[in-house]
């Protein structure tokens, strides 16, 4: 077998790093081409999809913790009366009072809109 003479061992070396540069190009086009294609076609539903798994978390924990015994609630429908329903017995007085307050509220700027309308209406 013939030594390596120091001009082959150059050449070697030479078209080594030019096929590890050749090949840095080619994965990092193919490394953008994937990314752009996340950013694109993934980004938009990342928001999405971790809301729905964060709500079907809670709803996993709800049913665990108040409706472990009931068979009903498959249906979406059911399922969100059955947790409106089981808050408003836990928490009824809260709720109740909670409404009160709001309607109070609504009703004093109703009344506040009901005399700016007068005022205005008076001027004329």
């Amino acid at each position: 077998m013939e030594e390596l003479t120091e001009e082959v061992a150059k050449a070697c070396e030479e078209e080594g790093e030019r096929l590890i540069e050749s090949f840095k190009l080619n994965i990092k086009k193919s490394i953008e081409q994937i990314l752009d294609g996340v950013y694109v076609d993934l980004m938009p539903h990342i928001l999405s999809d971790a809301w729905l798994n964060y709500r079907n978390v809670l709803r996993h924990e709800l049913e665990r913790e108040y409706f472990s015994s009931t068979k009903w609630i498959k249906s979406e429908e059911l399922w969100a009366k059955g947790v409106r329903k089981a808050l408003y017995k836990e928490y009824s007085k809260e709720l109740t009072d909670a409404r009160v307050k709001d309607l109070e509220e609504t009703i004093k700027v109703l009344k506040e809109d009901l005399t700016r309308a007068r005022n205005l209406f008076n001027r004329y």
